[in-house]
């Protein structure tokens, strides 16, 4: 075998070790079960797992961040609504549910257990405040809850709790509305139930007109046409203190730094009034039809609704295909009027909870909608129906008009009722030219920004804000319907009037903010929400503006306010902690500023070095006053100069802790100011180390191996040649004169026998 071929051959050795090495990575992530009813937030670093020792699902919130949710996949009924969990490992502060109305963010309520340690008759023993807020910016009210509840011995990692929202009717006790309530359950250490559940615990209620101690659930239980719609909420269940890398946790009884843990919440049923689900199991239920319609949100519908000409248009059958080829589907029907090229939400959807299956045929996973969805079209010169080309998934729930305006569109639904009938009904949409815009009113407008809003006009100045987006209240549906801001009909504005036909899917507008800068000419810029990022100052002139489906644009509204700077800069240094070696000058380590508004002025970027001083504390070096600063007037201060002239780091600056482990000689505080001059000096510190000196090991080269091997070959080359010189070349003179001496004998006798 050649070298060429020998080099290679090892070369892909290596490559194949690499990939075995890259597919065993433990830290590879693994993706969450598809059969979960919940989903991790990556972004909140959180994640989902079924549990294999027991029922449920794991949700993990790991020390990458303070904060971690999971959020339900579907949108759950609160009519009757209860989850199960327990604490498996706790290293957070506070765990919340956050219920929210999907049509409306800044409405719904949370539930937070927060974990304490209290003193009952001399005996320290543990316990759980559980407190409900009416309103969703919780994390900085915990001193003004609208309700709380404290559990004495209670235990988040040794108990079950059963947290529930049921809505009552009126012969219950509290009256129409609903309750929220928990209960508990012991667990042993291995994860088994030790006794029954504790009888239920009223948190807190909502009664129709109202109740002294009321929590405000009346988007919940909101009154249409008479009767008591269902409501949906998006379900949020997260952390808050969740134990961070990097956070100093003190040490353990060997002297040891305390390493942040992550924390495992275990999820294992959920329930409404329909059947209880284990957490991770596929079902397969009678579905139940929902209408998520404005006039209808909610209703629960079936092939024996009553009421069903109301919701549907009553149409007995479709037919579609050629006479010859003629199909009917045996459904009823809601017509409603579209604009080519929207993107409509389907207005009804089904929701599936009960019983278990066994049969792999009739399964339905929990966050199905439909057991089918087929589409047909009639272009606008087609005579009948035909199948479309587009496949709409049964989890969709949506679909685009794609094709020219005045085509029909039929969408026909199949929902399992059980394993032999079908529930079928269509959604028939007319696709027409949409250029009418939607109609504004904007004194109803000044209406509900007077009376819920007035900061945004009671100032002539608008402060920009610390994250450098300035997020608008939306106008929301439940906003829009109390104060009729606008609305907007589909049609072709060449067109007589009573030809357009009422816009009534309100997930098709979108309010969005316009503005232009001080002294800019031209339309307004206009991003995709209430959002404006406000990376200047001066006069902004802002405009509120509707959108519809198909782009139509009508300003509501437009004012100016004097953007100014209050924000003083930010300051963060990524990486606090630098080693340094003996006889090395002093590097401080490399601090980030930034400003939200005018920016960081960077010819003020300062920064001051102290002399860390372990008399005064062996641990840190330096010392805290009662709120907890740092007191450096008891340090020495660096000269400036001396830094930049060169401060060598001597070995007296090498300071060594009990255990061996090198300690910070120095801190580093930063400072920064932006251009309109605020000002800030920053608690986010550098720390210098002063290291041994150490002796660099000499590294091979690459290129230096294969040349040791080329001349070791080329070596062995030579040594084989002269060992062929010295013992082969010998013989073969012998035998090449034994040769010649035959040959001059044969030739002289030749000659001889001629003579």
């Amino acid at each position: 075998m050649s070298f060429k071929k020998i080099v290679t051959f090892s070369l892909i050795l290596v490559m194949c070790a690499m990939i075995a090495l890259l597919g065993l990575n433990p830290n590879t992530a693994t993706a969450a079960s598809s059969g979960t009813v919940f989903r991790g937030s990556t972004t909140n670093n959180s994640s989902v797992a079924i549990n294999t020792a027991m029922s449920g699902v794991d949700a993990v919130f790991n020390t990458t961040s303070d904060t971690g949710f999971v959020t339900s996949i579907n949108t759950i009924d609160l009519n009757k609504y209860a989850v199960e969990f327990t604490v498996k490992s706790k290293h957070f502060d506070t765990l919340y549910f956050k219920f929210t109305n999907t049509e409306d963010s800044e409405t719904g309520f949370v539930v937070t257990f927060e974990h304490f340690e209290e003193t009952i008759n001399e005996e320290e023993v543990t316990s759980t405040l559980i407190r409900v807020y009416d309103t969703l910016d919780f994390v900085d009210t915990t001193d003004t809850a609208k309700v709380e509840e404290r559990i004495s011995g209670f235990d988040l990692t040794k108990n079950y709790i059963w947290l529930e929202y049921k809505h009552f009717v009126n012969e219950s006790p509290v009256g129409e509305g609903g309750m929220l309530s928990y209960r508990t359950k012991v667990i042993d250490s291995t994860g088994g139930e030790e006794g029954e559940y504790t009888a239920f615990t009223e948190l807190c209620a909502y009664t129709i007109g109202g109740a002294e101690n009321d929590v405000n659930f009346s988007w919940i239980e909101e009154e249409i046409s008479n009767w008591k719609p269902l409501k949906e909420a998006a379900l949020e269940i997260g952390v808050l203190g969740q134990e961070v890398t990097g956070d100093d946790l003190g040490k353990d009884e060997n002297d040891n730094a305390i390493n942040a843990q992550k924390s495992f919440v275990n999820f294992l049923t959920v329930t409404n009034s329909y059947g209880t689900q284990i957490v991770g199991e596929r079902l397969e239920v009678r579905p139940l039809i929902k209408c998520s319609l404005k006039a209808y949100r909610g209703e629960i519908i079936d092939e024996n609704y009553s009421n069903l000409d109301q919701l549907f248009n009553a149409v007995g059958n479709f037919t579609f295909g050629e006479e010859e080829d003629e199909d009917a589907i045996d459904c009823i029907a809601k017509n409603m009027t579209g604009a080519k090229g929207a993107a409509y939400t389907f207005p009804f959807y089904t929701l599936s909870l009960e019983r278990e299956s066994y049969s792999s045929e009739t399964e339905v996973y929990y966050n199905y909608t439909f057991s089918n969805i087929r589409l047909f079209v009639k272009e606008a010169d087609a005579t009948s129906w035909s199948v479309s080309a587009d496949t709409i998934l049964k989890t969709s729930t949506s679909y685009t008009l794609n094709k020219e305006a005045n085509t029909q569109y039929a969408i026909v639904f199949d929902a399992k009722i059980d394993n032999d009938n079908n529930f079928t009904f269509a959604l028939l949409i007319n696709s027409v030219k949409d250029d009418v815009a939607p109609e504004v009113n904007k004194g109803n407008f000044l209406n509900w920004v007077t009376a819920e809003h007035s900061d945004i006009f009671e100032s002539e100045f608008l402060n920009a804000p610390e994250t450098g987006s300035y997020i608008f209240p939306d106008i929301t549906r439940s906003i829009n319907e109390q104060y009729n801001i606008f609305t907007d009909k589909i049609g072709d504005k060449s067109q007589d009037e009573l030809t357009w036909a009422a816009n009534e899917d309100y997930n098709n507008f979108t309010v969005i903010i316009g503005y232009k800068k001080d002294g800019a000419t031209g339309d307004y810029t206009y991003g995709t929400s209430t959002s404006v990022s406000i990376k200047s100052v001066g006069e902004w002139t802002f405009a509120y503006t509707v959108k519809d489906q198909s782009g139509n644009k009508t300003v509501i509204y437009s004012f100016s306010k004097l953007v100014q700077d209050i924000t003083p800069p930010t300051i963060k240094v990524s990486t606090p902690t630098k080693e340094i070696e003996v006889d090395n000058l002093l590097v401080v380590p490399t601090a980030t500023r930034s400003d939200n508004c005018s920016g960081v002025d960077t010819a003020k970027n300062v920064y001051t070095v102290y002399f860390l001083d372990y008399n005064l504390d062996p641990n840190y070096g330096y010392t805290k006053d009662e709120d907890d600063n740092i007191e450096f007037d008891r340090l020495i201060q660096l000269e400036q100069i001396k830094i930049d002239n060169g401060f060598k780091l001597e070995e007296k600056y090498k300071y060594i802790d009990s255990h061996g482990k090198a300690m910070p000689a120095f801190i580093v505080v930063y400072e920064a100011t932006d251009k309109s001059g605020n000002h800030t000096v920053g608690t986010s510190y550098g720390f210098v180390k002063v290291i041994e000196k150490t002796t660099t090991p000499i590294i091979k080269s690459p290129i230096n191996e294969v040349l040791e091997i080329i001349l070791i070959v080329v070596g062995a080359l030579l040594i084989v040649s002269l060992l062929v010189l010295l013992l082969v070349n010998p013989q073969q003179k012998k035998q090449d004169s034994r040769i010649a001496k035959l040959a001059t004998k044969k030739e002289n006798d030749d000659k001889d026998a001629k003579n």
